[in-house]
């Protein structure tokens, strides 16, 4: 009998007619999710995605036993989260969370080290090994020039990024990230989400991540878990969910669309003047989507009454030639191309 890639994970948690809230008061209930059934597979980066206030955040403290579940279970290595101790859990599971910590005094090896004390002795002692997966997890994280700062000293993506180092010291099985990258730049949003992936794939972890950046999470995730406001948890594949619609209806709002072609929410302007563009490669996609930033909407087609841009090509040295009707102009960069063009439409118009 063939088996396929599914028939061969091996399945880390699980939810049970799962629901989630948190209590009001002494005996009243507000309830976000209800009869969640969820599972999370070892080798596997599941993004949690889904608007501003669904309850991503508090399905995370419910996974990590930080929240008592409202009804139903989390099974976790077949176990109930509920029979399984602080230290046991700490083994594994990691848990990164958005509260900033303050910590007086500690620098930044000192925190990382905290992650260890559920492989250490009584007394809290440090081996060789200890010292040496610090250091790895803080070079996981690209965070080696930060081992002796002073963690009070630090800026909120430096911050950021030791919390991750310290759940990495755990040498978890599951970790659990609720947007991890919230204060990091560009760059360092995708480096993160990168490390996640890799930890999964090649340490056949399993890792769970609660991200706003819906680009990044299609890009990168195995799995997505759309939280939408109705309590509903969607789970697939980011392109089936793409495909399905859902994507687009959930994290659109006019005059916001999100495109499922490139994955983003592109601008086009006011789109009310044409323009035709003869250029292909990088130059020329770059080109058009500069265009249709300025309002043109751009096409291949031949056209009587409208500018004519030719792009050319030698080596490095590229070329914009624009023309309208007995008017000419060459430039050497897009932004002198589209000063330009404004020129003609000031001086048809005047």
């Amino acid at each position: 009998m063939w088996e396929g890639p599914d028939m061969k994970k091996e399945l880390l948690l699980r939810t049970e007619d799962l629901n989630i809230g948190y209590k009001k008061g002494s005996k009243a209930q507000m309830i976000i999710a209800t009869g969640l059934k969820l599972e999370i597979f070892r080798g596997e980066l599941v993004c949690l995605v889904g608007p501003n206030g669904v309850g991503k955040s508090t399905l995370l403290r419910t996974l990590a036993g930080l929240h008592v579940p409202l009804g139903g279970r989390v099974i976790l290595k077949e176990r109930d989260i509920s029979s399984i101790s602080s230290l046991e859990m700490a083994r594994i599971q990691g848990l990164v969370l958005t509260e900033k910590i303050e910590m007086e005094g500690f620098n930044v090896f000192d925190m990382i080290a905290l992650g260890r004390f559920s492989h250490t002795d009584w007394k809290g002692s440090l081996t060789g090994k200890d010292h040496r997966i610090i250091a790895e997890s803080l070079q996981l994280v690209r965070g080696e020039h930060l081992a002796e700062r002073k963690i009070n000293e630090l800026s909120d993506g430096e911050r950021q990024k030791v919390m991750i180092a310290r759940a990495l010291a755990q040498e978890p099985e599951l970790i659990l990230l609720d947007e991890p990258t919230s204060f990091l730049d560009l760059l360092r949003k995708v480096e993160v989400v990168r490390i996640m992936r890799e930890l999964a794939r090649k340490q056949n972890k399993a890792v769970v991540m609660a991200l706003h950046d819906i680009p990044l999470a299609l890009q990168y995730a195995d799995r997505l878990w759309l939280f939408e406001p109705s309590g509903t948890i969607r789970d697939g594949a980011p392109e089936d969910l793409v495909l399905s619609g859902k994507i687009v209806e959930i994290f659109s709002s006019d005059p916001l669309i999100f495109d499922p072609v490139t994955g983003s929410y592109p601008f086009y302007g006011d789109q009310n003047k044409q323009i035709v563009l003869k250029g292909a490669g990088l130059t020329g996609l770059w080109t058009r989507k500069a265009l249709e930033k300025e309002g043109y909407s751009v096409t291949e087609e031949d056209l009587s009454g409208v500018p004519l841009l030719e792009i050319s090509n030698r080596g490095n040295s590229r070329q914009w030639h624009l023309s309208q009707g007995s008017r000419n102009q060459s430039y050497s960069c897009i932004y002198d191309m589209l000063r330009g063009l404004r020129n003609i439409v000031t001086d048809l118009q005047a």
